[in-house]
């Protein structure tokens, strides 16, 4: 299955949504996450040491190690893109290339 991370909303979720939120998490620098998708500091902490670890790919990845409120605070952001034109504008600029998805069977 083949993602189009350009296009806000994901579709089709799932698997899409997971895999896009967490392209956009991992391509994003410190201060686009701040800046642009306005994630509070210390998630952006908590993120950077994931991508510097490289264990993380989608957002269920990055929000594994998030307590509960940190959690909802981060899907609520990705859910709601649809309200930041900064973020959807950088989402259509960063995110060209599709991202392929290996089903599972």
């Amino acid at each position: 299955m083949t993602c189009n991370c350009a296009d806000f909303p994901f579709e089709p979720d799932p698997p899409c949504f997971d895999t896009c939120a967490g392209r956009c998490i991992t391509y994003a620098s410190p201060s686009e996450l701040s800046d642009t998708f306005l994630i509070p500091d210390e998630i952006i902490e908590k993120l950077t040491e994931l991508k510097s670890a490289g264990t993380a790919i989608t957002l269920e990845d990055y929000t594994r190690d998030l307590d509960q409120d940190e959690k909802v605070t981060l899907n609520n952001i990705f859910k709601s893109l649809s309200n930041n034109n900064k973020a959807l504008n950088w989402i259509k600029v960063q995110m060209t290339e599709p991202d392929t998805i290996d089903e599972l069977s």
